[in-house]
């Protein structure tokens, strides 16, 4: 099982972006969700996030802290230092549950 982190920074709201009424970001969950061996979904940004219907689909929210380092840090903390943990970036729109499966499959276990 791997989990996965998207970090949602401040200069970082390509994921926010509408595209056919829907975030972007939301095309990105949808994928991973849909792929195999998905354990827990990690989301890493500002407080606003709740707001978003996209928030109800993530494991795990986190609000951000002071530099992407200590996000990351902070969400290998919450979701098991001892997983697998697969970084994506919200601005991923064409991301599928194919390509995520072909990496994962070709990451050391």
């Amino acid at each position: 099982m791997v989990n996965s982190l998207i970090m949602v920074g401040r200069s970082n709201k390509e994921g926010l972006i509408s595209i056919l009424g829907k975030p972007v970001i939301s095309y990105v969950i949808d994928a991973l969700r849909a792929s195999d061996g998905m354990s827990e979904i990690a989301l890493v940004g500002p407080g606003e996030l709740d707001d978003y219907s996209f928030a109800r689909d993530v494991d795990l929210l986190l609000e951000e802290g002071e530099d992407d380092t200590e996000n990351a840090m902070m969400a290998v903390e919450s979701l098991g230092e001892d997983k697998n943990i697969l970084m994506v970036t919200p601005d991923l729109p064409l991301l599928n549950p194919e390509s995520i499966n072909n990496f994962i499959s070709h990451c050391p276990a």
